[in-house]
């Protein structure tokens, strides 16, 4: 048998990124996003590749289309002529910048102060015109700063990865591209996202929480607009929550990822729905299939597509909005990171991911379901680095089905015993899917078994799954956690004297909840953490929105509940060595969180280390600087050493 590498922190560097890929509208020619991080001077490279269909109908290798460094989101004309993009300056902001389909030099398209919003939350913060004559986009509007302080008037004055907003805010614009004239479409407060010009032109819709109580929930409204400005009107039908939209071929109706129920907080759990101007929401799924707000809607003429996702496994979905009859194209076992369709609506692209592969672009025709791998570029690595072996199992408590996902080491063999590592998601809204988990991979790649739960509160088993935990951190996820801990750790391969725990965000409120309820782990780690919710009310940019909802209300009338769920409060039951990682810019889960619970533990006697990550904010393991996210796997491979 050919010897394999371990996947060590390094991967960063050897595995190749693709996303935000965009068809033509005659689906011959396909753009991606493609990126890369040089080892020598720990920069992240991000270039446009193109790829055309060929004679035989299959497409070709990609080729360069720019050459970065830092270019994304590639978005198609209608006309199928030229391609829209971002490209980062050298002061960090991005601006958009035009192409032309052929290749040649790039156009810059605008100025702006702050830089062009990019985020993919829900699909690109730019859109065509249908003449392809204009570009409707996302920009950050200064409010007055004219003194040397900041003044506070809202409690929504500062964001996780935006940082100071104070009175920002983001707002809808146009650009004529053959003149460069730039027209402010919306204003007032409230921060506007997902432009979408109207296939007949004459508006544009897009959503954004210019509501009267954007200060204390996270509601957010469909709006839609003339393009030359005016009244926006909201076409949201009651919904608390709008996350993704699309237009009709007609122009008559919006599509819409969204939520009905204002304790559903989380976009991961969502349900679709016809918006019609005057008109209450029509609700057109069921629940069973969470449509992926990131991964966007397209309506062809008789159906939606998008991308559902059931029990951490993910599909191409139609769905007919007026009989309501849905049917899966394909998918399952993997996990889709993004879908494009051409104009007609006969064929797809999506960004694949499985245990096994990562950043697959796949090819789907949406009649058969025909599925074609246009790029693997990880295949290489896939080959020299196997990696973990995943199986599952399904546990039931207190009327629930409790599913978990067990990774194995590369070289296991069931006759010797090995250590043991409960992984904990975040959210709690969020959930271990069918995908590459790099954080498990060199996990597993050191010798350790790895087990990630989805206990009650994780997406995609349901609302009301999901909804169990509102008011409960601690209790009956806590409990089933633990059940699947006593299930695996009884199998003769495990080691039940090697156990450890590790957890990021909601995940580090659990893995430190778990030390103070339970001694048998070895070693934990702890990220990002939430350890005090009565202090974290008051100090997370979700604070209220999500705080209120999740823990039991406003914080001065549930203190005692706020404390009785923090895991601070059991911090003298702490028998674990623990480390905590915390970066110092998260406004999500601020590092005063780990900062009082490194003192009460140290101040206990306990063996705990605090490692804080500079410049980081609390997306840093994923998107943070490339020399963070190395030292956060090695750190934690150390600890487990050490103590395990």
């Amino acid at each position: 048998m050919t010897t394999t590498k371990p996947i060590t922190p390094d991967h960063i560097f050897e595995m190749t990124g693709a996303s935000a890929p965009s068809l033509a509208p005659d689906g011959d020619t396909l753009v991606i996003t493609k990126q890369t991080i040089r080892r020598e001077t720990m920069e992240t490279i991000s270039v446009l590749m193109i790829s055309q269909r060929s004679v035989t109908g299959q497409f070709t290798e990609f080729t360069e289309l720019t050459s970065g460094p830092s270019d994304s989101v590639p978005v198609f004309s209608p006309d199928g002529r030229t391609i829209a993009f971002a490209r980062k300056a050298e002061n960090g902001h991005k601006q958009l910048w035009i192409i032309s389909v052929s290749g040649g030099p790039a156009k810059q398209l605008t100025q702006l102060e702050n830089g062009l919003v990019d985020t993919l939350e829900s699909g690109p913060q730019f859109d065509w015109s249908p003449d392809s004559g204009k570009l409707a986009f996302i920009a950050e509007v200064n409010g007055d700063e004219s003194t040397d302080v900041r003044v506070v008037n809202r409690i929504r004055y500062r964001h996780d990865f935006r940082g100071w907003i104070g009175d920002t805010f983001r707002q809808l614009f146009t650009i004529t591209v053959s003149t460069g004239e730039v027209r402010q479409v919306t204003t007032g407060e409230g921060d506007a996202i997902t432009p979408r010009w109207a296939p007949d032109g004459t508006r544009i819709a897009y959503i954004s929480d210019a509501l009267a109580e954007r200060d204390y929930t996270n509601h957010e409204a469909a709006f839609v607009v003339n393009p030359s400005g005016g009244e926006p009107e909201d076409w949201s039908g009651g919904l608390p929550y709008v996350w993704s939209i699309a237009w009709s071929p007609d122009s008559t109706k919006l599509a819409s990822v969204g939520c009905h129920d204002p304790e559903m907080w989380d976009p991961r759990s969502a349900w679709m729905y016809i918006l019609e101007p005057g008109a209450q929401a029509r609700q057109v799924t069921d629940g069973e299939y969470t449509p992926v707000r990131e991964c966007g809607l397209n309506w062809r003429a008789d159906s939606l597509v998008y991308i559902g996702a059931r029990w951490g496994q993910y599909y191409v979905r139609l769905l007919n909005p007026e009989t309501e009859v849905e049917k899966t194209i394909a998918g399952g076992s993997v996990q889709y990171d993004s879908l494009t369709i051409e104009a007609n609506g006969r064929s797809a692209v999506v960004i694949e991911q499985s245990p096994t592969t990562y950043a697959d672009v796949c090819h789907i025709e949406l009649d058969s379901g025909n599925r074609t791998v246009i790029a693997s570029d990880n295949s290489e690595y896939f080959t020299n680095h196997r990696p973990a072996k995943l199986e599952k199992f399904v546990l039931k408590r207190r009327g629930l089905e409790i599913e978990s996902r067990v990774l194995f080491p590369p070289e296991f063999d069931s006759s010797k015993q090995y250590p043991m590592i409960l992984d904990i998601h975040g959210g709690p809204n969020g959930r271990f899917a069918d995908n590459f988990d790099p954080v498990q991979q060199v996990m597993t790649s050191a010798g350790y078994i790895v087990l990630a739960v989805n206990p009650r509160g994780s997406s995609t088993y349901g609302p009301e799954f999901t909804k169990s935990v509102l008011g409960d951190w601690g209790g009956e996820d806590f409990l089933d956690i633990m059940a699947a801990v006593d299930k695996l750790s009884g199998k003769p391969y495990v080691d039940p004297d090697r156990l450890a725990v590790h957890g990021f965000s909601y995940g580090g409120f659990m893995s430190s909840w778990i030390i103070g309820h339970d001694t048998r782990f070895k070693a934990a780690l702890v990220g990002a953490m939430c350890a005090n919710l009565h202090s974290m009310y008051g100090t997370s940019d979700i604070g209220t929105s999500f705080g209120e909802l999740n823990w039991g209300g406003i914080y001065t009338e549930a203190r005692d509940k706020f404390l009785d769920h923090s895991p601070i409060t059991y911090a003298p039951n702490v028998d674990t060595p623990v480390l905590l990682l915390h970066g110092e810019d998260d406004f999500r889960c601020p590092i005063e969180q780990s900062e009082q619970y490194f003192v009460a533990l140290r101040r206990l006697g306990k063996e705990v280390e605090f490692v804080r990550f500079p410049n980081s904010s609390h997306t840093f393991r994923k998107s943070g600087h490339p020399k963070m996210r190395i030292e956060y796997f090695t750190r934690v491979l150390s600890w487990l050493d050490k103590y395990v």
